[in-house]
């Protein structure tokens, strides 16, 4: 798979020293397919719209690679090998939308709250996103508000505790996010969304 070994390549050809997550995907505009390829808890999610219903659902979500919890897998100094990498690859249509993410967003943003944002402050007519940029933004403030706070009840406090580990609030984490949306250009090519700036670093 081309992603996967994009990975693999770059991981081997990194001399800095540390270790991290990672996810990467690639849209192939042939074929309308979108391949994935990750290492860890940094993950990526699909939504379509439900045109029915007028509003975005989640399609798809990918899981998290750990060794243990709050062991993710990692690539780097030390790290795991990146041939480990998980690989997916999904048929998108028009108006797909696609959030990647570092763990700092998944930890402390449910689902469900994620969606609420989307359809409620972002969706425009028949499905269009007003703004990607705006919404990276959103999420990230939110996440960093709940990440912050000693008394929200967190995704991640919830599986830490359904695990018998003691933890409450939300979690401080690096928040990396990337939002991009898939517009069709004619009835045989479909284009991302996305523009240089369309990604929110917190």
């Amino acid at each position: 798979m081309e992603v996967k070994s994009s990975l693999v390549q770059a991981v081997k050809k990194t001399k800095s020293l540390g270790s991290s997550t990672c996810v990467m995907l690639l849209f192939n505009h042939e074929t309308k397919k979108l391949h994935a390829t990750y290492v860890g808890d940094s993950l990526y999610m699909i939504l379509r719209f439900n045109e029915s219903k007028e509003m975005f659902e989640v399609v798809h979500k990918s899981f998290e690679q750990q060794h243990k919890f709050n062991q993710p897998y990692q690539v780097g100094t030390n790290g795991d090998n990146p041939c480990l990498a998980v690989v997916e690859s999904h048929d998108v249509q028009d108006k797909d939308l696609v959030i990647v993410a570092s763990d700092g967003l998944w930890d402390n943003l449910y689902d469900e709250t994620i969606l609420k944002i989307i359809n409620d402050d972002f969706k425009k007519e028949k499905g269009s996103i007003s703004n990607c940029n705006d919404l990276a933004m959103s999420l990230a403030n939110l996440a960093e508000k709940y990440s912050l706070d000693c008394e929200y009840e967190s995704p991640f406090a919830k599986r830490a505790r359904a695990r018998g580990i003691e933890y409450y609030g939300g979690k401080e984490d690096d928040i990396t996010i990337v939002v991009t949306q898939i517009n069709k250009i004619n009835e045989s090519k479909l284009s991302l969304d996305l523009l240089p700036d369309e990604n929110c670093n917190i």
